[in-house]
C-alpha cells in the first residue's frame, strides 16, 4: 500500500472562502478557457485548465433547469438554503464506481441535515435505472448529462469522477476530480468532504 499511486488526480481545490462570489463565472467557463488555451502552448494547456477551473470557486451555481430520473426538478431555485454535493460520473468509469461507497456513506451521515446529493451521469435515463438495481448510489440521480447541456454548464472538463460542493447561498466552495482503483481508498470522498460539509453547516451566512 506504501507504493499506491492514484490512478487519475486532476485536480484539487480547498475550501477558500475568502474569496468574494462573483456572478457568471460559470457562463464565462468555456469563453474564459479558449481564451486561455489560444495564448499557451498545448504542453502549457494542463496549467491553463487548472488556472481556469481554480477561478470558479467562490462563483455562483449556474442557471440549469432538469429532473431527476424520477421526475423531481432540480434548479438553483429548488436547491436554495440547502447545502448541494454535486457528483460528475459515468458507470464505465472505474474510479467513479470505486468512490461509491464513500458517497453512500456521506448521504447516510447527513441524511437529516439540510445537505442535497445529486449526482449528474453522463449515462441515459434507462442504464442509470439498471445500474442502480444493482448497484447502490443513494444520490438523487439525473441522467443523460452530456446531451442536456448539464456538464458544459458546470464546466466539468477536468475529468472524471468531479464533486463540487455549493454552500446555502449557492456559491462553490470545493471542486475536485479524478479517483483511485485502489479500494483501500473506496471510502476518501467521505473523509475528504465531511468536514467541508459540517463547516457550512455552521457557517453564519448572515455576516456575508
Amino acid at each position: 500500500m506504501n507504493n499506491f499511486k492514484p490512478l487519475l488526480i486532476v485536480f484539487l481545490l480547498f475550501p477558500s472562502f475568502g474569496l468574494s462570489a462573483q456572478n457568471n463565472c460559470f457562463e464565462n467557463c468555456w469563453e474564459n478557457f479558449d481564451s486561455i488555451a489560444r495564448n499557451v502552448p498545448i504542453a502549457e494547456r494542463f496549467k491553463a485548465q487548472y488556472w481556469m477551473l481554480q477561478s470558479l470557486v467562490g462563483c455562483y451555481m449556474p442557471a440549469f433547469s432538469v429532473e431527476t430520473i424520477d421526475g423531481k426538478p432540480v434548479s438553483p431555485a429548488v436547491l436554495k438554503g440547502k447545502i448541494v454535493v454535486m457528483n460528475f460520473w459515468f458507470e464505465s468509469c472505474p474510479p467513479c464506481r470505486n468512490d461509491l461507497p464513500g458517497l453512500n456513506h456521506l448521504v447516510d451521515y447527513f441524511k437529516n441535515e439540510d445537505v442535497v446529493f445529486i449526482a449528474f451521469g453522463r449515462d441515459r435515463k434507462e442504464s442509470i435505472e439498471a445500474f442502480l438495481s444493482k448497484e447502490p448510489f443513494h444520490y438523487l440521480h439525473v441522467a443523460d448529462c452530456f446531451n442536456n447541456g448539464i456538464l458544459d454548464q458546470f464546466c466539468a472538463i477536468g475529468g472524471f469522477p468531479a464533486n463540487m460542493v455549493f454552500d446555502k447561498e449557492g456559491r462553490l466552495v470545493f471542486l475536485a476530480a479524478g479517483g483511485s482503483l485502489d479500494e483501500a481508498f473506496k471510502d476518501e470522498k467521505f473523509d475528504q468532504l465531511k468536514p467541508i460539509i459540517e463547516s457550512l453547516l455552521t457557517a453564519d451566512y448572515g455576516k456575508n
